[in-house]
């Protein structure tokens, strides 16, 4: 499927979950790492089943205590878990982080450690994220989400105002209190543009080739996989979105003759024999 050039030398390729065993897409997402030559690390708490085979399996915990509670796998809360633990992956571990939604259409073959998107609107994502492990943004970014409450540095000073007198009052609260994002790509974003690192970010073809509505392609009919992977396009980004739409309108499965069961005839994957199923959040 690739030049075998492009299998040498490839990053080491890292993800989390927890909470339920894996579905197909999960199953897809692994996969065409695998089969791009990746070698793929997935971190976990507790037991996750419906694993592929030719994975790694390590516990999350010792890497990266949870600072918060996550016991009752509330969605939010692991989502901010997930991007404080993505930074010690990388930091400490070399790899590049993947969210378990962002499949690989080539091998992640550049040549720096950079590796992050934009979404085509000047913000740096988070679904695929590469890093050095001496990079100021990557250290910055990590102490501001380990603060005791901690203050969104990008707002102004009636905000820092009404914290401080928060604090006077006794109130206390962590990362995972803060506005859904702060954690992840605002967070990322304005601490790559304060160390000068942001322009090492690749265009939005690379790994976001689809953003809002045109997700819609992914669970249509009739699309082929050269109408969504542009050229220069590395990952498709599902996003959380496509999880719902599937387990809710299509039961679970893939729409027939559709991308994303393309996708799983291109990987060898049965989504007959992992389908999505219906998470509370869902059905909201």
């Amino acid at each position: 499927m690739y030049k075998a050039a492009q299998m040498k030398n490839l990053p080491k390729i890292a993800s989390f979950w927890t909470g339920s065993d894996l579905s197909f897409v999960e199953q897809l997402v692994i996969q065409s790492y695998l089969d791009a030559g990746h070698d793929f690390t997935l971190y976990t708490i507790g037991k996750v089943g419906n694993l592929p085979s030719g994975i790694t399996v390590k516990e999350a915990i010792p890497l990266c205590p949870p600072p918060f509670d996550i016991s009752d796998n509330d969605r939010t809360r692991v989502a901010v878990y997930s991007d404080i633990l993505r930074l010690y992956m990388i930091r400490d571990g070399g790899y590049v982080w993947v969210d378990m939604d962002a499949y690989c259409c080539r091998p992640y073959h550049f040549d720096t450690p950079y590796i992050f998107g934009e979404n085509g609107r000047g913000r740096v994502l988070t679904g695929v994220l590469g890093l050095p492990s001496d990079s100021p943004s990557l250290t910055t970014l990590l102490q501001f989400l380990e603060t005791d409450n901690p203050i969104i540095p990008w707002r102004g000073a009636k905000y820092r105002a009404e914290r401080a007198q928060a604090l006077k009052e006794g109130n206390t609260w962590s990362i995972a209190d803060l506005p859904w994002g702060v954690s992840g790509p605002k967070g990322l974003s304005h601490f790559l543009k304060r160390h000068n690192e942001k322009h090492h970010a690749q265009p939005q073809n690379v790994f976001y080739p689809l953003i809002k509505n045109d997700l819609m392609a992914l669970w249509r009919p009739n699309v082929t996989p050269e109408q969504i992977e542009p050229q220069d396009c590395h990952s498709v980004h599902l996003f959380g979105i496509t999880r719902k739409v599937l387990a809710t309108r299509f039961n679970g499965l893939p729409p027939k003759n559709g991308y994303i069961e393309k996708l799983c005839e291109r990987h060898n994957v049965d989504p007959k024999q992992a389908p999505i199923s219906i998470q509370s959040w869902m059905q909201a």
